[in-house]
């Protein structure tokens, strides 16, 4: 995915959006679909970390998906010419920077040194922080269930920094690495609100930030790993680039664009709460990632967090 994309919130896409029957059985089929996707990415993006440097998996990730957005959009003219134009590219580069290259280099040096499932647990507390940002810079309302929710989230998130996969200082380095991806993240979703979502079509802005983040990503990789282990690609590494490329991103996003417009924006947003619970699921599952009860009662309080605080935006919507 952008591993991010879940943070372009329901209601930050709702204003180019129509919305019909909050009922419709394809929207929550295919917001299902979304939820899945962003959540096993986890599980990917660590499988793939065993062999492949993690500035040069997210430079290839999203050079491989950034190519394909393009493929998609420039047949299309009017998003070809969004894509284009050389009024929005200032802005492409600097929520690419924010949204693309940041949360990434940040996320996948994190997990490193944590495991997937509390990786997808401790970056789905990333509305908590948008909320706070937002209430910072747009001056958004910040009332009471989101003070408790922000308070539940930070105490679960501080107690597994006191070590969480039980190695004390390394464990808390990525979770620091973590939390600052999805800090990044809550800019991007921010900088959004604040911006272009109303003149820009949403899958031209996601391909002209995917191509503008990958730009540096490449810098990066390049001035930073060596460049030898592409070459020596494995059929198995390549199907793990090509599946992050593809599933978290292109299909992800389409299908949560596609949900948004068949369904109410709060109702498409508390499918996200499901993001960092299959996170969980598929670490344990194809990880074997094991959690102690403190840890488990940890993530509890983050995803419980983010729920509360989420009400209370959903009923504003």
């Amino acid at each position: 995915m952008l591993s991010g994309d879940r943070h372009l919130t329901s209601s930050s896409l709702r204003g180019p959006l129509k919305g019909q029957p909050s009922g419709d059985i394809l929207g929550s089929g295919l917001m299902l679909i979304a939820v899945v996707c962003w959540g096993a990415s986890f599980t990917w993006i660590k499988m793939a970390l065993e062999t492949l440097p993690p500035a040069g998996l997210a430079a290839a990730r999203f050079g491989i998906a950034a190519l394909v957005l393009l493929c998609i959009v420039l047949p299309i003219r009017r998003l070809r010419d969004q894509v284009l134009s050389r009024a929005l590219w200032g802005r492409f580069l600097a929520i690419g920077l924010v949204g693309t290259f940041l949360p990434n280099i940040f996320q996948n040096y994190g997990m490193l040194h944590l495991s997937a499932s509390l990786s997808g647990v401790v970056q789905g507390a990333g509305p908590i922080y948008t909320a706070i940002i937002a209430s910072l810079l747009l001056h958004e309302r910040f009332g009471q269930r989101k003070i408790i929710g922000s308070t539940a989230a930070f105490a679960g998130t501080f107690l597994l920094s006191l070590g969480s996969n039980g190695s004390g200082s390394t464990s808390a380095i990525g979770l620091a690495l973590i939390v600052g991806s999805s800090i990044a993240y809550a800019f991007y979703t921010v900088a959004l609100r604040k911006s272009i979502l109303e003149k820009v079509h949403p899958m031209a802005l996601l391909t002209g930030t995917a191509v503008a983040g990958t730009m540096p990503l490449l810098a990066f990789a390049a001035a930073t790993e060596p460049t030898g282990w592409v070459a020596g690609l494995s059929a198995s590494e390549a199907g793990l680039l090509l599946i992050l490329a593809l599933v978290p991103t292109v299909l992800a996003y389409s299908c949560y664009v596609g949900a948004l417009g068949r369904m109410e924006a709060s109702r498409a947003a508390a499918f996200i709460f499901l993001v960092p619970v299959v996170a969980l699921l598929l670490g344990r599952i194809y990880l074997g990632d094991s959690l102690s009860s403190m840890q488990l009662a940890c993530c509890a309080a983050i995803i419980g967090g983010v729920i509360v605080a989420e009400i209370e935006r959903a009923r504003n919507v």
